[in-house]
Parts: structure tokens; C-alpha cells; sequence
């Protein structure tokens, strides 16, 4: 498939408590501010070090997937609808590992805003930004297996099927391993209504 025709989400939508669109520089701080929040998954991924700069070169350099185009990925901020507050973003990209998977590559909350249902709130009104599409067969993200409460938080929103592991064979305290999940998409289901 051509990636200039790859369907992609909105550049803004929306849910009951969010409002979602794509990032701007000039919020480069504040998303910075965000990532830096959730500095403690760092030991479980085998992150040593934050990077200072990481969202700037997020908005600015290519970060995709081998392979892959600038055009099909997005950062987008999330921000409460009630009084705009930048809560988190989202890293995604349309087509990978193939054309019908959407990828998840980050969902970042601010960890003063965990823990309030609204990480399940924006996926459930991500899933039915993709299900709009109606070209996506499945929706995947990584994460790490020392993450148990993300673990948790993925397989709860529907994230069920292990597509692939990757990382270290042995689990020891300097080891670490990913899962690929994925969420399939009720496109038969719509259709059918």
C-alpha cells in the first residue's frame, strides 16, 4: 500500500473528559514535563537514563518504525476538556508491523493524572477513531515484562494476543524482555449494524 494513501486517525477528536491533537512545538515543554513524570517505568524497560530532550526530537526528528515514514506517525497531546490541562500524549503510527495494524508506540499519562480511568478512557476513543477507518484490523503496542502495571492496563483494555516476545532469554535484574499485544477490531461486527 502506498504510505501517502495509509488511513489515518483525526488530527484532533475527542472524548467525554479529553480532548486530543496533534502535538505542537510550542508545547514541547509540558510533554517534556510529562515523559519526565514517568521516569520510574525507566528500571523496567532497562532505561538507564531519561533523555532531556526527548520530546523535542519526538516533534522534530523521524522516529518511526524500519522502514517506516514520517508522514504515518503522530504525536498527539491529550488535554482535559474542562480546563485544557496537558495530561498526557500519545505516539502512534498507522501501519506497523503491517498496513492493517495500527501501532500504539507510547501512551504517556501524567502521573498526577493516573489513576483516574482516563488512560482507559483514551484508548477506548482511540479504538473508535481507528474502527472509523474501517482498514485496521488490529491495534498493537509493546510493553515491558517488567511492567506489571501496564501489563495490567493493556490486557484490561482488550489487549489480549501476544503477537510477539523480544528482548533478553533469562529474566535476572539486568535482563529485560518485551511483549507485543494487540486489541482486534470488531470491523465485521460495525458492519453489520
Amino acid at each position: 500500500m502506498d504510505h501517502i494513501k495509509q488511513p489515518q486517525i483525526a488530527h484532533n477528536w475527542q472524548t467525554t473528559r479529553l480532548a486530543v491533537a496533534d502535538s505542537r512545538l510550542e508545547e514541547v515543554d509540558a510533554l517534556q514535563s510529562i515523559y519526565d513524570s514517568c521516569a520510574y517505568i525507566g528500571p523496567w524497560c532497562g532505561e538507564s537514563d531519561r533523555d532531556p530532550d526527548q520530546m523535542r526530537k519526538s516533534l522534530s526528528d523521524e522516529h518511526f518504525p524500519p522502514e517506516g515514514s514520517k508522514n504515518l506517525c503522530r504525536l498527539q497531546s491529550v488535554r482535559l476538556v474542562k480546563d485544557e490541562t496537558l495530561v498526557g500524549y500519545l505516539e502512534l503510527y498507522h501501519g506497523y508491523p503491517d498496513a492493517a495494524i495500527f501501532w500504539i508506540a507510547t501512551l504517556a499519562i501524567h502521573i498526577q493524572f493516573q489513576h483516574q480511568g482516563l488512560g482507559r478512557e483514551l484508548i477506548a476513543g482511540l479504538v473508535k477513531q481507528i474502527e472509523l477507518l474501517d482498514h485496521y484490523h488490529e491495534i498493537g503496542m509493546g510493553v515491558g515484562l517488567k511492567n506489571w502495571s501496564a501489563l495490567r492496563f493493556w490486557i484490561s483494555c482488550g489487549f489480549d494476543r501476544i503477537t510477539k516476545f523480544d528482548g533478553d532469554s533469562v529474566c535476572t535484574d539486568k535482563t529485560f524482555a518485551n511483549l507485543w499485544l494487540c486489541k482486534q477490531l470488531m470491523l465485521e461486527k460495525r458492519k453489520a449494524e
